[in-house]
């Protein structure tokens, strides 16, 4: 254990160095959406001030993303638009692997926690998403696991402010819909617990309504956004993927169906977790992940970067409770993504549908995991945080 402990700070300086060069080296690379969307936004903010871009609702992003683009262009003077995007999503990048690494330290001891922190840094996907993509995906996860750290740590309060966070940066959070309400029902939190997490979400949208932005408006982003696209899957490597490609299934039905899957998912998942009546805090993490893993699979008008907290929450399980089936989930799920990503930044024509099968038995997996344990208790996990080869 005491060789672990100096292996990890050994290893602290020589990935975070790596790390900061990779990224560096990754500025220069853009993307379509950062062409048409975040540099135009920041611009925006130079000629009108940073009022006007939240007032004029110039941008379909949530105000919180546009404060950070606001702080960024105090620094206008010194640094271009193309560095400031990107240096606000390697923040958040840094930002989710803390918040990784916290999360690992509720379930297991400190050197694993540290390996996994740091070996989120160069997970593909982390990498395609945040430095190279601008994108940040990362900022909303990174709320999305301290409130899974709360939890387990007892503090619901703290858990519901960090969703309520993660919410108002992305819509995406509220696939923790399942695991917040398995914590409802099992008394984790309580419905003051989810007042503070309304109170923050609010809370954090009251600058803009200061500046003069409707409180109606901030929150209709979220509706634009799910009408921005006809298609039953944005390049997801889920089930919708095939059914639209290979054998044109309608989309209108394809949106009921998927709607009814999603709605079903939401309460099944709960209901048959509460069949384990001592859970575990590994436990916890697995309603998590199939929570997060199911719904964009199940899930009509999914992007390609929706499985990005299982990306991340597949890790922390490997790492935590590491087997086989962790492992090759971790595994699975992290090479569909990031060929389904790849789809979109690299102009790669259907490289999503390489992407389906592994995540359809990365699911498979994932099922049997979560029902072998929640719903007939057998012995998965063991009480020192690592997985039997079941």
């Amino acid at each position: 254990m005491k060789s672990m402990n100096v292996l990890s700070n050994y290893l602290i300086p020589i990935f975070l160095t790596i790390s900061l060069i990779l990224y560096y080296y990754l500025i220069p690379f853009t993307t379509a959406d950062v062409g048409n969307y975040y540099i135009p936004w920041y611009n925006y903010i130079i000629e009108h001030g940073s009022a006007r871009l939240i007032v004029d609702q110039f941008a379909n992003y949530t105000p919180p993303y546009l404060y950070l683009l606001i702080f960024g262009s105090l620094f206008r003077d010194v640094v271009d638009p193309l560095t400031i995007v990107k240096i606000i999503s390697i923040a958040g990048t840094f930002f989710l692997a803390s918040s990784i690494y916290f999360l690992l330290t509720a379930l297991t001891d400190r050197s694993r926690a540290t390996i996994g922190g740091l070996l989120a840094l160069f997970l593909p996907t982390v990498v395609l998403n945040g430095p190279a993509s601008a994108q940040s995906d990362a900022i909303y996860t990174g709320f999305c696991l301290f409130g899974i750290f709360s939890v387990i740590r007892g503090r619901p309060a703290w858990a519901m402010a960090c969703f309520g966070f993660a919410i108002s940066f992305k819509l995406q959070a509220a696939l923790l819909a399942p695991f917040v309400l398995y914590l409802l029902v099992t008394r984790r939190v309580t419905v003051t617990d989810c007042l503070i997490g309304l109170a923050a979400a609010i809370g954090i949208m009251v600058p803009a309504w200061i500046a003069g932005s409707s409180p109606v408006a901030s929150y209709m982003i979220y509706f634009g956004q799910s009408q921005f696209f006809h298609k039953l899957s944005m390049n997801a490597p889920n089930m919708w993927y095939i059914l639209q490609s290979k054998f044109n299934f309608p989309f209108r039905k394809g949106v009921y169906l998927g709607l009814a899957a999603g709605i079903s998912a939401t309460v099944l998942i709960p209901l048959l977790a509460l069949r384990n009546r001592k859970p575990t805090d590994l436990d916890l993490l697995l309603v998590a992940f199939t929570s997060v893993l199911c719904l964009p699979y199940v899930l009509p008008k999914m992007h390609d970067r929706y499985f990005f907290m299982a990306d991340i929450l597949s890790l922390a399980l490997a790492i935590a409770a590491p087997s086989w089936r962790t492992i090759a989930c971790a595994v699975l799920i992290q090479y569909a993504s990031f060929i389904a990503c790849c789809q979109f930044v690299f102009k790669i024509y259907d490289a999503a549908k390489m992407g389906v099968l592994p995540m359809s038995i990365a699911s498979l997996i994932t099922l049997y995991m979560f029902l072998s344990r929640m719903v007939f208790t057998a012995p998965v996990f063991t009480k020192a945080g690592t997985a039997r080869g079941v």
